[in-house]
């Protein structure tokens, strides 16, 4: 589904909200309070340190919790899908000269004001029809997210990366994840004791 959501919306300007929220777990809000001076392109690190109100008006510091305001690295892939949306933008406003507004937005109308949290939700919802998948809430996005690390990663770098308040929070709500987890330990550990898989040293 994330594949297809991503394939099908590449010449949109809506497919870097669709990409943040898949790749970084980001919040609705935190995706479109998201500014170029945010990104560090030479350190290659994201900072979450605003977001958009529901109204779509305001901006307002910080998050949902005191661990909302957080860093994230980027990966080399990362930083060439954030640079290649600053050129997009950078060229929008060349085009639409004294009528741009500059709020340096990562993710923006055409002349260069907030997206309207309304309007993103329409059009993912007419994106998932087009492509004939179940009608979730966007939100799911960031779900999947954590769902795809927590098969690799540590709780906590998931916590972390969420901006969750503590480790409890994803623990809570990614427990429906753990019996599978527990299975592949279990198969795991059998692969090792039947020498099917190799012992890492610690």
């Amino acid at each position: 589904m994330l594949h297809s959501l991503l394939d099908h919306t590449k010449n949109s300007r809506y497919y870097i909200a669709f990409w943040l929220a898949i790749s970084f777990g980001l919040r609705q809000g935190e995706i479109l309070g998201l500014r170029f001076k945010d990104i560090d392109f030479n350190n290659g690190v994201l900072r979450i340190v605003q977001t958009l109100e529901h109204s779509g008006g305001q901006t307002k510091y910080g998050g949902k919790s005191s661990t909302s305001t957080r860093t994230i690295d980027l990966s080399e892939h990362d930083i060439h899908i954030l640079k290649k949306q600053r050129s997009r933008v950078l060229k929008e406003k060349n085009l639409c000269g004294g009528l741009y507004t500059d709020r340096d937005l990562v993710v923006c109308t055409d002349t260069g004001n907030a997206i309207n949290p309304r309007n993103l939700l329409r059009q993912f919802k007419a994106y998932l029809k087009q492509l004939d998948l179940p009608d979730i809430p966007f939100h799911n996005l960031r779900h999947s997210h954590a769902s795809l690390l927590l098969t690799k990663f540590h709780p906590k770098v998931v916590q972390e990366r969420l901006g969750h308040k503590d480790i409890q929070v994803t623990l809570n709500t990614y427990s429906h994840l753990m019996p599978n987890m527990q299975k592949d330990a279990s198969t795991f550990i059998s692969g090792i004791l039947q020498g099917k898989q190799k012992e890492e040293s610690h």
